[in-house]
């Protein structure tokens, strides 16, 4: 029989003012506890009990797998169905004459969506981790076809990633550039990343942590530079995921902040954002809360 590890403890000494533990000590025997130790001792269980459970892995987080390995096989299995289907590698062109024949087509890449998916978590043995799974056919909207699933009872979004025009027929083509997915299943294990990336970069400004959001105090001259700084990390970020940038969108206005970010690796693409409140100290003078999101 494999014989248990022995636990090690530390112990830790509280001083309590005497007044205090006199008042504490009737109050408790009171209640039933046969000292203010035993007391202290419960506490303290009943706290580190509600730290673990708060430190506990959600979402993603819990599969253990980085989204980006999971987006290259996603990507590997969704390029070999579409040579399946379509006869050809993304980007795939399809035509639809009708809007019939867009019903049915936003129909056919749901069941390719959700083939595609689960095929993805099963090549890490994660299938059972996964739940939930509902796709949406959309054929008047550009992406045609979303599949909703679930992780630890998080959603999380895969949706296709399109370009819409009539050729000269007048009848709809879309070009199949690959997949859009959620930049929260990015975020899930970067999002750590791009706080450093954008703390260094903005270092200068004394960022200080509120809960999620990075509060900066900053004079009305500086917000130019500011505003590219945070550009510069979100190009820096693209590089550290081994994406493309394809687009950074910017805007200060006058009691918000948005930056958008678009990036794509190996044909799956994703937004990351960056948004806030912007308030005015005094004349010139502002403080801008930024939170990290998708």
């Amino acid at each position: 029989m494999a014989r248990r590890r022995k636990r090690s403890y530390k112990n830790v000494k509280i001083a309590i003012p005497l007044d205090d533990y006199i008042v504490l000590r009737e109050v408790l025997s009171s209640k039933g506890y046969s000292s203010v130790t035993s007391w202290v001792r419960e506490v303290v269980e009943k706290e580190i009990s509600r730290i673990k459970e708060e430190l506990q892995p959600t979402g993603w987080i819990k599969l253990d797998l980085d989204p980006l390995v999971f987006i290259d096989k996603l990507s590997e299995i969704f390029s070999k169905k579409c040579v399946e289907i379509c006869g050809q590698t993304l980007p795939s062109t399809i035509v639809a004459k009708d809007y019939s024949e867009e019903e049915n087509l936003a129909s056919r890449f749901c069941d390719i969506l959700l083939s595609v998916i689960k095929d993805a978590f099963a090549s890490f043995g994660l299938e059972n981790q996964v739940y939930g799974y509902k796709c949406y056919p959309e054929p008047h909207v550009a992406s045609l076809a979303t599949l909703v699933f679930y992780v630890d009872e998080y959603p999380y979004t895969v949706s296709l990633e399109t370009k819409t025009m009539f050729n000269e027929e007048m009848r709809l083509q879309m070009e199949i550039k690959g997949l859009r997915v959620s930049g929260e299943l990015v975020l899930s294990y970067w999002r750590k990343k791009l706080y450093e990336i954008l703390v260094r970069r903005l270092a200068k400004w004394n960022p200080k942590f509120e809960g999620e959001n990075i509060v900066f105090n900053i004079n009305e001259e500086k917000l130019s530079e500011f505003e590219n700084r945070i550009v510069e990390a979100l190009k820096v970020f693209g590089e550290v995921l081994g994406s493309k940038v394809l687009n950074v969108e910017s805007n200060i206005g006058p009691s918000s902040a948005k930056f958008k970010a678009d990036y794509v690796r190996n044909n799956i693409f994703y937004d990351i954002v960056i948004e806030g409140d912007k308030e005015e100290l005094t004349p010139g003078k502002y403080r801008i809360y930024l939170k990290i999101s998708a």
